[in-house]
């Protein structure tokens, strides 16, 4: 029932959108305001496609530089062209690899600067049911001296929106080849750095989505409280300094009218922000408005994906925000690789299932949760022993098992 009950609301926060894909069972590619990326809709017509738009124009018939192409046209294409490929950013990018594959990786992406901007401001949504928790990296099911935290098996499954938010990639040979141009004044150049640096499209992102769920919520009766837990986007893998990010991140929803009071409509809602590491200096919670209700990597009291003794999913709503990957869609999840949220959340939830494309005769994609041994030597571990392993836990399609 609170499932279905979150369902309905994740309709109603879509509805709100401007363009629509749905994926799979429950999933959906959202883009709330076209407005907000104008100017790169605009780009993209006149400068025309990259690689990958420019072929999925080409098989429905559309031409290359179209004035006439609407933004609608545009951003089907795009998103057309995202892939369960198992492809992430970090390869594409040239960030890992052996040394000839990052020099590969040095030509331009198969995205054009504006098509990755437009990308950037389109939200994966799903709600989905948990299975385990704490989610912590690695996600591994007894204790690890060097891992933090464990996770475990819920009592039961509870429901949890998840809200994947694309970073932007400051880093790699990509974003040095912008940072080149601008540092010799080539007005191109300058512009990218500009779009890439100013925390404004963070701002943006964040309270078009955020507006929508509470309003969305508020227009049901009997509306549950929301749990929220962001983690901020553009850190860790994609480069972006807390220190620099931080503030604006949180920042964001101060313009969201949360309930910052027990009331006779409902509980108070929770709004916690996840900042790992966390910043030395640049960050202050205490400036936010309807502070009482918000926290900064509350990891005792309020862990990342943890459900309290005594939750009750009828009165609260989990929401959890993280950074996704900006080339595929779920490259960590479909990988088996859990050191992201992005991973942990497609292994410790039932994400795959709610957005992979439906089997024949099936109406969802389906998978089993399993327990498995991960060699240490994986996680980069120092002198890691022979043999030494840890266990963990994937989501595992039903059709790998084979007879059971």
């Amino acid at each position: 029932h609170e499932y279905l009950q979150l369902v309905g609301l994740t309709e109603r926060v879509a509805a709100t959108a401007e363009l629509r894909r749905d994926l799979g069972a429950n999933g959906m590619l959202l883009l709330f305001r076209a407005g907000e990326v104008a100017e790169h809709f605009d780009r993209i017509r006149a400068d025309g496609p990259g690689e990958a738009l420019a072929a999925r124009l080409q098989s429905i018939g559309r031409g290359m530089c179209d004035p006439a192409l609407s933004n609608e046209i545009i951003w089907s294409g795009l998103v057309d062209t995202l892939r369960f490929s198992g492809e992430d950013f970090e390869h594409h990018y040239g960030l890992v690899g052996a040394a000839s594959e990052v020099a590969d990786r040095a030509a331009p992406s198969r995205y054009t600067f504006d098509e990755r901007v437009v990308l950037a401001h389109t939200m994966l949504l799903a709600p989905v049911m948990q299975h385990f928790g704490p989610l912590v990296p690695g996600l591994p099911l007894h204790g690890v001296p060097w891992m933090a935290g464990v996770t475990a098996r819920l009592p039961a499954p509870l429901p949890m929106l998840v809200a994947g938010m694309v970073g932007d990639c400051v880093r790699g040979p990509s974003f040095d080849r912008i940072a080149a141009a601008a540092a010799n004044g080539e007005a191109e150049g300058l512009r990218q750095l500009d779009v890439l640096r100013s925390p404004q499209r963070l701002r943006q992102r964040m309270a078009s989505f955020f507006t929508a769920l509470t309003e969305a919520r508020d227009c049901a009766p009997g509306a549950p409280a929301l749990s929220v837990q962001a983690t901020a986007i553009g850190t860790g893998a994609f480069g972006g300094r807390a220190e620099t990010l931080g503030q604006p991140f949180m920042e964001s929803l101060d313009g969201v009218s949360f309930r910052d009071a027990d009331s006779e409509v409902g509980k108070a809602d929770q709004v916690d922000f996840f900042m790992l590491p966390p910043p030395k200096e640049g960050v202050d919670l205490t400036v936010l408005k309807q502070v009482r209700i918000k926290g900064l990597n509350p990891l005792k009291e309020r862990p990342l994906g943890a459900f309290p003794l005594g939750w009750d999913a009828a009165e609260r709503v989990r929401v959890i925000v993280a950074g996704f990957d900006p080339v595929s869609l779920v490259p960590h999840a479909l990988r088996n690789r859990v050191h992201s949220l992005e991973g942990q959340l497609g292994h410790a939830t039932d994400l795959l299932s709610r957005i992979l494309p439906r089997g024949p005769g099936s109406r969802h994609w389906s998978g089993e949760f399993l327990e498995v041994r991960v060699p240490t030597a994986l996680w980069g571990r120092p002198e890691p022993q022979p043999h030494e392993a840890y266990t963990s836990l994937r989501y595992v399609p039903r059709e790998a098992l084979g007879p059971r």
